[in-house]
């Protein structure tokens, strides 16, 4: 009872208030508040389940949930949009938050797993189901996930082992999830065990209704005895006074004593109904405990299948550890193989030529048996016994031979079979090669992908030096307005100093010069004072200026041209050359601070 009331509290969905429907989604189950727009997850770590007892009457109150607010649930389907158009680094983000913010929630981490597994870094997605699984062990598609990404991990380390550095290890799928709540199976379970729990409660309420009825009317017959009794006393009391009357009492006892005998036998079957009702209530609560041990059965399930899933694991890795070894031996037996092939081909080469040695032997010694007969045919019996002696010898030369043939035969099967056998390795070193071959094209294939990579990374180079090349033309663009806006500037400069030159205004003339300035050999104020006599001595001034020639420099610019000078006293042309100092780019406020004539 106490696992049941456990796994009811882990289950236990939160009671929806007035307004509030539960809605299924694809896979999920979420709690959505019609009123305030809320959705509650039912997800809670075993830890934190009760362990206390349920009797037949205990009113069973459901912890509520951790409520999950619109924002969060906001969060989770932006982030899964932006997973879904590639924005990685803005769903990775959003993700980590709802894993920071609720840690106990599965989604997140399978989601940003699952994101990981599409850019192939597998060991990020490893380490993010980790997390999970160390969160809450009883998040299973966690494990699952997770069981998957080891197996590639263990496929890439293979390929690597392998010196296949650029061989591509298949991509995992793992699921992503589009919603945040309780998956459909745990509902049913937790909908069927309150349905159970809600039986057992209402049977054992209508035993304690029946129990109080039939303790309520034994009283009633009890009270019923206790008058009969009496009744019976007074009958016997006044059985003197008048026989009528106990007659007549007679019949009322009886009367009385059939209505007592009804409400006995309605009491006794009241009795049995109420032993009815026990027993389903025991019943109940034997179906509860087989619930109980169903539920306790499926938990060791688990706790099985998640040793059975890491017994695999560890047999993968000793699987790629063994393939591994039989690949150092293989090749350490293919370098024997062909050593001892070459071997008996050596042999084979030296049976064949003892075998041509013997047959030229035979050849010999028939021509000398042939020579020798020609040569004792005059004496019979020596030629007799030399025949005998002959046939002897050629049944031992012909029993040598057969015994030669029999071993040639022999070694010629032998070699037949290690050529077969080498005929397999070969065609198994020919399945290799092919294999390579196929490694090499997805290589290919690699720096095909790669050279095309280089080839876009090209072209957004030159368009970024296009928009480069663009920029620079508009800077050269604004400093040629620039330029052509502050040659204006200098020319009137120069025209307004001719002007107030010719004006014979003394102060708008000096103010076009620094400051500091003055001509060699003169102070300041013997320069001021040169400037206005000159200025206002004469009747009239003239000064014409043109042909003006612009030349900027690092501490301003100078203006060269054509200058005359006309006066009551003097009429003369030159060329001049003003040099003036400007603060940065702005021409507007520069003063004289050099003055040269050029011819």
């Amino acid at each position: 009872m106490g696992l049941i009331a456990g796994a009811i509290w882990w289950f236990w969905p939160a009671s929806p208030s007035e307004g509030e429907a539960r809605v299924p989604s694809n896979g999920l189950v979420a709690d959505v508040a019609a009123g305030d727009g809320v959705m509650e997850s039912a997800i809670m770590p075993l830890s934190e389940a009760p362990t206390h007892r349920i009797s037949p009457t205990t009113e069973f109150t459901p912890r509520p949930v951790k409520v999950l607010t619109q924002q969060l649930t906001d969060k989770f389907a932006t982030a899964n949009e932006l997973a879904a158009t590639g924005q990685h680094i803005e769903a990775e983000r959003l993700y980590q938050e709802l894993i920071n913010e609720e840690k106990y929630l599965v989604e997140p981490y399978l989601n940003l797993a699952a994101l990981y597994a599409q850019q192939n870094n597998l060991e990020r997605a490893q380490q993010v189901l980790v997390d999970g699984l160390i969160t809450n062990e009883k998040y299973g598609s966690l494990f699952r996930s997770l069981q998957g990404v080891l197996g590639a991990l263990a496929a890439k380390a293979y390929h690597q082992a392998l010196e296949q550095d650029g061989a591509e290890v298949a991509s995992i799928d793992i699921p992503v999830i589009r919603s945040i709540g309780v998956d459909q199976q745990q509902l049913a379970l937790v909908q069927k065990l309150e349905r159970q729990l809600a039986e057992f409660q209402e049977q054992a309420q209508r035993a304690e209704v029946y129990a109080a009825a039939v303790e309520a009317e034994r009283a009633k017959v009890q009270d019923l005895s206790a008058e009969l009794a009496g009744v019976k006393q007074q009958l016997v009391e006044t059985r003197s006074s008048s026989e009528s009357e106990l007659l007549a009492l007679s019949s009322k006892l009886d009367e009385q004593s059939a209505v007592n005998q009804n409400l006995l036998a309605s009491n006794e079957r009241s009795k049995a109904e109420d032993m009815a009702l026990l027993s389903a209530a025991q019943e109940a609560s034997q179906r509860a405990e087989a619930e109980r041990a169903d539920l306790g059965s499926r938990l060791e399930q688990e706790q099985t299948e998640r040793a059975r899933l890491e017994k695999e694991l560890q047999q993968q890795k000793q699987q790629l550890v063994a393939m591994q070894t039989r690949q150092l031996e293989l090749e350490e037996q293919q370098a024997l193989d062909r050593a001892r092939a070459e071997e008996w081909r050596k042999e084979r080469e030296q049976l064949l030529a003892q075998q041509a040695n013997d047959a030229e032997a035979t050849k010999l010694a028939l021509q000398r048996q042939q020579q020798a007969e020609a040569k004792q045919r005059a004496s019979a019996e020596e030629l007799a016994r030399q025949q005998t002696l002959a046939l002897q010898q050629k049944d031992a030369d012909a029993k040598l031979r057969q015994q030669q043939a029999a071993a040639a035969r022999q070694k010629q099967l032998a070699l037949q079979k290690e050529e077969a056998r080498l005929a397999q390795l070969a065609k198994e070193q020919e399945q290799q090669r092919l294999e390579s071959l196929a490694q090499q094209e997805r290589e290919a294939a690699a720096k095909k992908r790669a050279a095309e990579e280089q080839t876009r990374l090209a072209a957004l180079a030159q368009e970024a030096e296009q928009q480069r090349q663009q920029t620079l033309a508009a800077n050269r663009a604004a400093a040629a307005k620039q330029e052509q806006g502050n040659e204006a500037i200098a020319v009137s400069l120069v025209k307004s100093w001719a002007d107030a030159w010719a004006r014979q205004s003394v102060s708008d003339y000096v103010n076009h010069y620094a400051d500091d300035y003055a001509t060699s050999g003169l102070s300041r104020d013997q320069w001021l004072e040169q400037r206005r006599v000159r200025l206002t001595n004469k009747a009239f001034i003239n000064v014409d200026v043109s042909s003006f020639q612009v030349k900027p420099s690092e501490a301003g610019f100078s203006v060269s041209f054509v200058q005359r000078y006309r006066s009551n006293t003097m009429d003369d042309t030159i060329r001049k050359r003003l040099t003036f100092a400007s603060q940065g780019d702005d021409w507007s406020q520069a003063k004289i601070v050099g003055e040269q004539v050029l011819r």
